[in-house]
């Protein structure tokens, strides 16, 4: 249940957004116009607000079609309060022509969908004491923690993660790596683990988390799992966020704010990177040679000028210990060659081309 502090931010940003659509409006009378300058100079929130809400509107001026998926926001706004959603479907069908980019793309029901969740602040309360921990692992190491609220957390090598421990929550910052979790439940305390920006909710479970080469990969190997990641339009974050519920023998992947569909695993198989057994399924090359790259001396490094590798994906399996087989394995499963004449540097080239080509 929302408090009344938070009930009376939700009004305002409402208000504010009708404002907007309201503007846009070229049957708008001047009494309106009166009314909205009014309502603008009434308080420093107000102002807040409305210029909030027009980076909105100038941003789902931009959107194109494929820019949103509609079934991710219709996901997600069955968590949301939608009491207003009609209202503003109405206006935002009155006054579609102003939005050039919109067209026929999306409804005045799926925009309106947008807005909301963009717009609705957190229910999370303000969050008190907090206590922090910092966990590193090193090249080709793996380590167990165990949080001070029961919680065991196995690093993968060259993982660095950062721990807030709060009254209200607890929260795990992972900038690259892998980590396997296994939450003590909680229902007063959820369990996020934020990787670039994708953000994963869990009460109590058994999951892992991956960020490698730019791709954050989250496995549930145990109970069920939120993965959020934002809602950009137009290259801009809007504060709004698609939401995949995950379940045992579930993973899915985000690549450059784009979520995979939802992939069945082996449960089994979640967390294998702790016997230094790493596993892929159609990942990137760049995720696999990030993965390498923490039990690897030398560096290992992609040179592809021309963006031929850009889309080669890698389904295998190598010990983390044993870099030098998988590098060994790539020439004959990817128009690849390794160069490893340099002794700082492993280099992955895509195939010369042919002569007359």
């Amino acid at each position: 249940m929302m408090t009344k502090a938070t009930q009376q931010k939700v009004s305002i940003l409402e208000a504010a957004y009708e404002w907007q659509i309201r503007l846009a409006d070229p049957e708008i009378d001047d009494r309106a116009v009166e009314a909205f300058n009014y309502w603008l100079a009434s308080s420093p929130s107000h102002r807040d607000a409305f210029e909030r809400a027009g980076g909105v509107v100038s941003a789902l001026g931009e959107l194109k079609p494929g820019d949103i998926d509609q079934r991710h926001i219709k996901e997600t706004l069955t968590e949301r309060r939608v009491r207003w959603l009609d209202q503003i479907s109405n206006l935002i069908d009155k006054v579609r022509s102003k939005w050039v980019g919109l067209g026929a793309a999306l409804s005045g029901t799926a925009v309106a969908a947008i807005v909301i969740v963009m717009f609705l602040p957190s229910t999370t309360p303000e969050p008190g004491a907090t206590i922090v921990s910092q966990h590193a692992s090193g090249l080709g190491e793996t380590t167990s923690v165990k949080l001070s609220d029961g919680t065991t957390m196995d690093l993968g090598a060259r993982t660095a993660v950062t721990v807030h421990m709060q009254p209200n929550k607890r929260e795990v910052q992972l900038d690259s790596g892998a980590a396997m979790f296994n939450v003590r439940s909680d229902p007063d305390r959820p369990f996020l683990v934020t990787t670039g920006d994708v953000v994963v909710k869990v009460v109590g479970t058994t999951f892992d988390v991956r960020m490698n080469g730019g791709v954050a990969r989250v496995s549930v190997a145990e109970g069920n799992v939120e993965v959020r990641n934002p809602i950009v339009i137009a290259g801009r974050q809007t504060g709004g966020f698609y939401r995949t519920a995950l379940k045992e023998g579930q993973e899915v992947h985000v690549t450059n704010d784009q979520v995979s569909d939802v992939l069945e695993i082996d449960p089994n198989s979640v967390g294998t990177w702790r016997t230094s057994r790493l596993e892929y399924r159609r990942a990137p090359l760049s995720e696999v040679v990030a993965d390498a790259n923490r039990y690897s001396a030398q560096t290992i490094l992609v040179t592809d000028p021309k963006g031929e590798l850009a889309g080669v994906t890698v389904s295998a399996s190598f010990d983390g210990q044993r870099v030098e087989r998988m590098l060994q394995m790539l020439p004959k499963i990817l128009p690849v060659i390794v160069d490893t004449s340099d002794q700082q540097n492993i280099l992955i080239k895509p195939l010369p081309e042919k002569a007359g080509e």
